[in-house]
């Protein structure tokens, strides 16, 4: 777990590598409804130490039986070259690449935060849960497209959001109030996406879909386990791997439940 390790050492030094630009000139920021502070950023790379690095290890043991060993190696391995690539990034480019990781993080936190918002407008974590997996998977696929096409997709796919949650019984106040988050998700996760270490994690994700199916939908559901555990996390500790493990469990009883209701929904 090398890179694991390494990916330690790149959230741990992470405000070191701005040289004279360190940690004590962070400051507060608000975008797409989203206050960060830099308490907010110091946690939240403790956070990356204490949930990931174990949640990895597991992933790799015999403990973690969802899949066959063969294909939690190549799996962990793919995560691996992911934080050695982003590792790299950090401490092997300059001081504007550093600032482009640190600005791709703080994207990301704010991306968790708006998700956060849109479950508590959903009112229902199943519901939310499907329309979060949608929502990636048409995500990840603009970002095949040329540059210049991806922002009219992302705007459209925006507006198709109040018809998606209207069809999964998504009440009318809660679809108003979830469809402006999903408007700033969109922007932020645009921009999130145009930042090099964006553009870097968009090249694992073509990468993952040329990878052998039962890899690639075991990287999907450890990325979207991750990110449910860190939605969803009680107080402000830090994630665990306890809450990787319940986060699991919470995802396929919602996929069994969504399966179940389509098999009714074809029969009538």
């Amino acid at each position: 777990m090398r890179a694991s390790w390494r990916l330690l050492g790149c959230c741990c030094l992470w405000f070191l590598a701005f040289g004279s630009a360190g940690a004590q000139e962070l400051e507060t920021t608000t975008e797409f409804g989203v206050t960060i502070t830099p308490s907010d950023i110091t946690d939240a790379v403790s956070e990356t130490q204490d949930f990931w690095t174990p949640v990895l290890k597991y992933i790799g043991s015999d403990q973690f039986d969802v899949a066959e060993s063969a294909i939690r190696k190549q799996t962990t391995e793919f995560f691996n070259r992911l934080h050695e690539s982003l590792y790299k990034q950090l401490f092997e480019g300059d001081e504007e690449q550093a600032r482009d990781l640190l600005d791709y993080f703080c994207l990301r936190l704010r991306k968790i935060a708006l998700y956060r918002k849109i479950r508590v407008a959903v009112k229902d974590d199943a519901t939310t849960v499907a329309l979060m997996e949608q929502w990636e998977k048409t995500f990840r696929e603009i970002q095949l497209l040329p540059a210049a096409d991806r922002q009219a997709r992302v705007e459209a796919m925006v507006k198709l959001m109040p018809d998606e949650m209207a069809a999964r019984g998504v009440s009318a106040e809660g679809s108003s109030q979830a469809q402006q988050q999903w408007t700033l998700l969109g922007e932020c996760m645009s921009k999130m996406y145009r930042t090099k270490a964006g553009a870097l994690i968009s090249k694992f994700e073509v990468e993952a879909r040329q990878l052998e199916r039962p890899v690639g939908e075991l990287l999907r559901k450890v990325v979207t386990a991750g990110d449910w555990a860190l939605i969803t996390k009680a107080g402000s500790a830090s994630a665990k791997r306890a809450d990787f493990e319940r986060s699991w469990k919470e995802l396929d009883q919602f996929r069994q439940k969504h399966q179940t209701t389509a098999r009714t929904v074809e029969t009538r």
